[in-house]
């Protein structure tokens, strides 16, 4: 940080002069250490160590990509972690399509995943083809059995699901060109 010579009202033109040109010196200085930090041109930072700011928000134009602040983390793109993910504390999986009093009524789109990890249901329920290693998770909300199947394209890991009343659950994983089941509760699989 310029440590500027304050230039006092006694002092004369021609003897400031030096002091002027050396406070400018110092004023470009850092001017030109911060740009090796930013680049006002390409709009961006770099050669930072660490920072600390209480909200940050990534934008692509005025899309929100990402907002970091100090109660979350929220992402409005893909994330994929390439390496070990360490979870220290709750996994949250909210997206949720149906309830209990207004189950999903219509088939998913075909060829297009599923856009919900959990699925409220009083109807046969046909899955389409999923993103590779997606989860979701059935519930039927009805007293009566629901038959969990695919659709045209992918294939199911079972010959047939059955989730024989209320509450019964199956959670299927897929994998390749196949809905594998990997839990259930109260279904009958076969």
């Amino acid at each position: 940080m310029a440590n500027i010579t304050q230039i006092l009202g006694t002092d004369s033109i021609s003897s400031s002069r030096p002091v002027i040109n050396s406070n400018f010196q110092l004023v470009n200085d850092d001017i030109t250490d911060l740009q090796g930090f930013l680049n006002p041109t390409n709009r961006t930072i770099q050669n930072i160590s660490s920072a600390t700011v209480e909200s940050l928000t990534v934008l692509n134009g005025t899309t929100n990509i990402a907002t970091f602040t100090t109660t979350g983390i929220d992402l409005e793109v893909d994330v994929e972690f390439a390496k070990r993910t360490t979870m220290a504390a709750e996994i949250v999986k909210s997206g949720i399509e149906g309830s209990v009093i207004a189950p999903v009524a219509i088939a998913l789109p075909a060829g297009q995943a599923p856009a919900e990890s959990t699925y409220l249901v009083n109807i046969n329920f046909n899955l389409p083809t999923g993103i590779e290693g997606q989860e979701v998770t059935i519930i039927n909300v009805s007293t009566s059995a629901v038959t969990v199947g695919v659709q045209a394209g992918p294939t199911l890991g079972a010959t047939s699901i059955s989730l024989n009343g209320q509450n019964s659950t199956v959670t299927l994983r897929y994998i390749g060109t196949v809905w594998y089941v990997i839990s259930s509760h109260a279904a009958t699989i076969s």
